[in-house]
């Protein structure tokens, strides 16, 4: 799972604007959670994947500076 979060991050960092980054990071950990969901045997196992790629959105806002990612990461709370 961390190297794949390294690529989810290195491609994000390779995006020009703020709004590509949280776009594509978006994106990316979304479909982890679609896939995580369609894999577990209980749709009840999902919430602890959610909770760790939160921590890893909240981690990268933090070192990154960026509230605009707090602020996708907030929305996408609300949403589930």
């Amino acid at each position: 799972m961390s190297t794949f979060l390294n690529e989810v991050l290195s491609i994000t960092a390779q995006e020009s604007a703020l709004d590509e980054k949280v776009t594509a990071l978006s994106d990316l950990l979304n479909e982890v959670l679609s896939i995580t969901a369609q894999e577990l045997p209980s749709p009840r196992a999902s919430p602890g994947v959610v909770r760790l790629l939160n921590e890893v959105l909240s981690i990268t806002a933090q070192e990154w500076g960026m509230h605009a990612v707090e602020a996708a990461l907030a929305r996408s709370s609300m949403k589930s």
